[in-house]
């Protein structure tokens, strides 16, 4: 019997499971049964509230559905899942497709009888009270600590508190004299408490004054950038864009106020602009958007334009329809006196179906070195200039970043960027066979963060580059079919 491994820790949870605990007891329960562990699912720091939010756990049933494995073995149920509604639709899905669940805390019990099922369901019940109990602690000290005046969340552009400041001096920071007397002129009651940071909120107060004066979001973005300002995001600093000035202008914290789910308090911190003046940012914002042209139902696009088709009618297009404020996929055959009782498939969920079903293609790390070894046993050596090549194309992409973090002027740039771009030139070009897969394979490798920070337009067209079709029975998307060069490339670089 083909069996395989999954295991789950959040993060605070994870010194006490760990993955390799996690997996070397399932190893051992499925050599008790003989069983053939054919592979293991992992998603470390991923919570159980929900099934949708688990990569690992999605590309699991969908191989399942693909009947890949016959037995699915877990830690701990809580490990599978914590909500009793995922947890008993899950398993029917996974018995329709005559796989078996097994737990090794719960090993003793046989979820396939009566008594079995009535257990789980006990299990279950307990699972999903603890995180509805979880999050409902978690909300009540949220709330009662914004009505005592503090922050939760990651602090806005312009605040940061005398703790990271410390650290800041203690990393030996080139302005560490001035934050040391900045930090003895603050008043403060703990070191985690919400402070102005002494560069970041003169950035702040310089988008205010810009807004006032009638910039746009983009307009201010860019001024912001010029004068070196950068905002703060999960994966380090990042330049601003009209998002993120949006973002800084419409939030209320900066008049001394502290927010828990749209319920707002006077806070702790000290406040930039008084609320009277934030009143008037968004009065002269709001009266700027009801002067722009509405956007017309034909300005819409449906990211699976010409892509989704409807199985019950052997392929007849679906096409994009708006109702209620939200999107949707219909099947055109009825406009062609087809009958067909396909219901329409909300957009939102085809379109993360598709995206998340390519963002889960694995792709080895060496498959630079697959492709090309792929290409050479098909047309002899694609790049022999390969190594040079990725050396030039590194200085560029360094040369870029010094100009936009302002380490380097605009003359400086250009002249470094011509010279490096003449070095390239010099290099014997790659065949066209073996830059045409690299594209494939770096947007796969790219494909979750492309297709989040794409616009639906460039979504389009990413989706007819990669795919051939989506078929659609009632209201799920039932196959994905990629392109057969994606197809092909796929299946080259996992038999290398």
């Amino acid at each position: 019997m083909k069996a395989v491994i999954y295991w789950r820790y959040s993060r605070e949870e994870q010194s006490e499971y760990s993955d390799a605990a996690q997996v070397r007891a399932c190893k051992a329960l499925a050599e008790t049964h003989g069983w053939n562990v054919v592979k293991t699912y992992g998603d470390p720091g991923r919570s159980a509230k929900n099934i949708e939010g688990r990569p690992a756990f999605q590309q699991m049933l969908q191989d399942a559905e693909r009947k890949a494995f016959d037995v699915i073995i877990v830690h701990k149920l809580d490990r599978f899942s914590r909500n009793l509604v995922d947890t008993f639709s899950t398993l029917g899905r996974l018995a329709e497709n005559d796989i078996s669940f097994i737990s090794v805390t719960e090993s003793q019990f046989d979820f396939t009888t009566p008594q079995g099922r009535l257990f789980l369901g006990m299990v279950a019940l307990v699972s999903q009270w603890y995180v509805d109990n979880l999050s409902q602690e978690t909300s009540k000290g949220k709330r009662e600590r914004a009505m005592q005046g503090g922050w939760n969340g990651a602090l806005p552009f312009g605040y940061t508190t005398p703790k990271k400041i410390r650290e800041k001096i203690e990393a030996g920071d080139p302005s560490s004299e001035t934050l040391r007397e900045y930090l003895d002129s603050l008043t403060f009651e703990r070191e985690t408490d919400a402070v102005f940071d002494p560069h970041d909120i003169d950035g702040y107060l310089l988008a205010v004054e810009l807004c006032e004066k009638g910039y746009t979001d983009r307009e201010i973005a860019m001024e912001l950038n010029e004068r070196g300002y950068r905002v703060k995001s999960y994966v380090g600093l990042r330049p601003f864009n009209k998002d993120t000035s949006r973002g800084i202008l419409n939030n209320r914290f900066y008049t001394g106020y502290t927010q828990y789910k749209g319920d707002w308090f006077p806070g702790a911190h000290p406040a930039a602009i008084t609320l009277e003046r934030w009143k008037g940012i968004q009065s002269a914002r709001a009266k700027r958007r009801s002067k722009k042209p509405g956007t017309k139902r034909s300005d819409r696009v449906y990211p699976l334009r010409k892509l989704i088709r409807c199985k019950k009618c052997n392929g007849a297009f679906m096409r994009g329809s708006f109702a209620s404020g939200r999107r949707y996929y219909r099947c055109s055959a009825r406009e062609y006196g087809i009958e067909c009782d396909e219901k329409m498939i909300n957009a939102e969920m085809a379109e993360r179906e598709v995206r998340n079903w390519l963002a889960n293609i694995t792709v080895p790390d060496d498959w630079r070195k697959r492709i090309v070894e792929i290409i050479r046993m098909r047309e002899g050596d694609p790049d022999p200039d390969r190594e040079r090549r990725a050396l030039l194309e590194r200085a560029l992409r360094r040369a870029r970043d010094l100009y936009l973090w302002g380490d380097y002027d605009e003359r400086s740039y250009r002249a470094e960027k011509e010279k490096i771009e003449h070095s390239l030139a010099a290099l014997h070009p790659p065949s066209f066979s073996l830059l045409n897969l690299e594209n494939l394979a770096e947007t796969l490798v790219n494909f979750a963060r492309l297709w989040d920070e794409s616009s639906d337009k460039d979504k389009l067209r990413l989706a007819r580059a990669m795919l051939s079709a989506v078929w659609v029975e009632d209201k799920k998307v039932v196959l994905i079919e990629p392109k057969p060069v994606i197809k092909e490339l796929i299946e080259a670089m996992k038999h290398q």
